[in-house]
């Protein structure tokens, strides 16, 4: 056999680990502030935009169903590759011996919105199925919440989606109760008038119960899988006497629920915050994380990372133009111009005589006219803002 010498043994010990390093792509692990979700995978920018989505999920689900904060291990939230996939479908969840859940997502371009706040809102429940009753309770989950939960967090993070919804639910009737408590499988998780209907069932729930404790003291008695019928007799016993009585309060509550009329716009203060996350960018720029806000854009011009970023803030600025309040809707469709001007500038040329004066392309000039309008119709909407406030006296 032949050997080497030490140094020699070395140098190709170095080399291995090194392009063994190479084969292994890094991978980006982020934990939601309120410690209910981790997310991990291999695009810096996927692990970004699903990490916000598993913060709204986690104080959505939450609100129905608390869970504490402080478990031993967020839910972790693994963004799987097509080719690295092993299972079928597009998400898993599995339960862990120790009560720890996974959830692994087929993340791709292809992936859509409404599988991953689905996979996101069912290991939530999962997750607190576990804490509150035990491993055993994993499997217990009914499909029907976690429809009403999938369905409700798209709601909550695209509010628009909503004045469609209950416009196409105002043509339909109410299922039996029966019928919505039996849906189970693939096939009811691809049914977007199943999903309404579970959805408007925990909505008009909601209405009904005297206060929130009462309502969430419900949601967990669902999320046992406790028959659901006598459930609800135990819950409203001065409402529901017999089936025939149950049958018509909720074909009755239905209606009502899909014809309340809802706010159309984000309020003032809403808007406001909206303006202020998403005027700055996230991205991994020389292995570090960096935050660049929007005034700070064109010393980074061509950055490859932050255009990412800016591309799916634009895609965000387009969802969120739907329903900000009308005071800020102008600064932020500018502010959506000013991203999309900024990624038309290319990368500064290192060649170029600093001493020489500088002038400015096309692209550049209308980066910088766009910029000016993004505060122009900032600062208006922010004075129309406090004016409104104060004749109403808020």
């Amino acid at each position: 056999m032949a050997r080497f010498p030490p140094l020699l043994s070395l140098v190709l010990v170095l080399l291995a680990q090194a392009l063994a390093a190479q084969e292994q792509p890094e991978v980006y692990v982020r934990t939601t502030s309120n410690n209910f979700f981790q997310v991990a995978g291999t695009d810096f920018i996927s692990v970004q935009f699903v990490t916000h989505m598993a913060q709204e999920a986690g104080e959505h689900c939450a609100d129905a169903l608390p869970l504490s904060n402080a478990l031993p291990l967020p839910i972790l939230v693994e963004l799987v590759p097509p080719d690295k996939v092993g299972f079928g479908g597009p998400y898993t969840i599995r339960p862990q011996p120790n009560g720890d859940v996974t959830v692994s997502i087929r993340w791709s371009e292809d992936t859509s919105f409404e599988e991953t706040c689905q996979a996101l809102a069912s290991a939530f429940l999962v997750r607190s199925a576990i804490w509150r009753f035990g491993h055993d309770h994993a499997a217990a989950v009914p499909d029907w919440l976690e429809l009403a939960m999938g369905l409700g967090l798209e709601i909550h993070l695209r509010p628009a989606l909503r004045d469609e919804l209950l416009a196409d639910s105002r043509d339909t009737a109410s299922w039996p109760l029966e019928r919505i408590f039996s849906l189970k499988g693939r096939a009811a998780f691809s049914d977007l008038k199943a999903k309404q209907q579970c959805l408007w069932l925990v909505e008009f729930l909601r209405n009904q119960s005297p206060d929130r404790e009462h309502f969430r003291r419900l949601m967990a008695g669902f999320l046992k899988d406790l028959p659901p019928i006598r459930l609800l007799v135990s819950a409203f016993p001065d409402k529901l006497t017999d089936e025939r009585t149950m049958d018509i309060w909720w074909a009755v509550g239905y209606q009502a629920t899909v014809r309340a009329r809802q706010a159309p716009f984000f309020t003032m203060d809403e808007s406001l915050a909206i303006m202020r996350d998403g005027s700055y960018l996230t991205a991994e720029i020389e292995g570090m994380d960096v935050r660049v806000g929007i005034n700070e854009l064109y010393g980074y011009r061509g950055n490859v990372a932050l255009a990412k970023a800016a591309r799916q803030r634009v895609r965000e600025i387009k969802v969120d133009l739907q329903k900000i309040n009308p005071v800020y809707y102008n600064a932020l469709l500018s502010m959506g111009v000013v991203f999309d001007s900024w990624l038309m500038l290319e990368e500064p040329d290192d060649a170029t005589d600093p001493d020489e004066p500088l002038e400015l392309t096309d692209e550049e000039l209308a980066y910088q006219e766009a910029y000016a309008r993004f505060e122009n119709d900032l600062q208006s909407a922010q004075l129309l803002d406090l004016e409104i406030k104060r004749l109403l006296n808020w």
